[in-house]
């Protein structure tokens, strides 16, 4: 794994904890895209910069015993699921299915390099491709993309201790 595929998984690790404290606090972003992904410069990660969550005017709190919000205010089309344009039901899963959506187009590019294919098995990958394209199943999608996630930050954690470590100790100096 190259660094700049590094830079990628760490980057989606980044948007993944931003939108697991919001989830953690009761909010829901409900537009979650590139576009509302800040880059923030710091001098205490080997990329200079790391990921901050922006733009919450479509956010809602969700209390804790509701399991959705009826509305009719969506984000942006292509990131949100189906099952949120059809039934006007925002839940957690709306804000994981965006976020599958944002990996998809950060992750394509890299779908023809090999090392992808230690990101998990096959069935993973193709659940994971069925999610992103159907949605219908957000339970199975949110495990398979946790499933992955975790997978990918373990190939992540090895490369960086192996094969990038002196590149990292390099860029923090």
């Amino acid at each position: 794994m190259n660094l700049a595929q590094v830079n990628i998984y760490k980057s989606l690790q980044d948007i993944a904890a931003g939108m697991d404290y919001l989830h953690t606090v009761g909010v829901l972003h409900g537009d979650l895209k590139g576009a509302n992904v800040l880059l923030k410069s710091t001098a205490t990660d080997p990329r200079g910069f790391m990921c901050k969550l922006a733009d919450f005017g479509l956010s809602r709190v969700l209390d804790l015993d509701m399991t959705h919000i009826s509305t009719h205010t969506y984000g942006t089309i292509s990131y949100m699921p189906p099952e949120l344009l059809s039934q006007g039901k925002m839940t957690r899963a709306a804000d994981v299915y965006s976020f599958g959506m944002l990996s998809k187009l950060l992750l394509w590019p890299l779908a023809a390099s090999p090392s992808v294919t230690s990101l998990g098995s096959a069935h993973n990958r193709t659940l994971l491709l069925i999610g992103c394209l159907f949605g219908e199943y957000l339970s199975i999608w949110c495990v398979v993309l946790t499933a992955l996630v975790q997978q990918s930050l373990a190939v992540i954690s090895h490369t960086l201790c192996k094969d990038h470590s002196h590149v990292a100790s390099t860029a923090v100096q």
